[in-house]
């Protein structure tokens, strides 16, 4: 899993699964006996410390033309609000933006 990871190559639960399958068939363990389930991938994980999620190479950066798409975004929601008479606007995202 290291060295994939190391190459750039994303571990997927399946190739994990299939891994784990290999594993059991070299100790001799029955198929019948080792499913290689979810849970016990999930536990593997957790007691090695280890994730599916890879990391991105690469930083996020802003779009040059973000401040005119926030505008645009504000007066289109201040246009909305206007034509269907709302009172009340919620949150929904993570991120607040002021409005008013």
């Amino acid at each position: 899993m290291s060295t994939m990871r190391k190459e750039g190559c994303p571990v997927t639960s399946q190739m994990l699964r299939c891994k784990a399958l290999e594993v059991a068939a070299d100790e001799g363990l029955a198929p019948e006996k080792f499913k290689a389930s979810h849970s016990r991938r999930r536990r593997f994980m957790r007691r090695h410390k280890r994730s599916i999620r890879t990391r991105t190479r690469q930083g996020q950066t802003t779009p040059e033309d973000a401040e005119a798409a926030k505008a645009k975004f504000i007066a289109d929601v201040r246009a909305a609000i206007i034509e269907h008479g709302i009172t009340t606007v919620y949150n929904v995202d993570q991120t607040g933006e002021e409005l008013s």
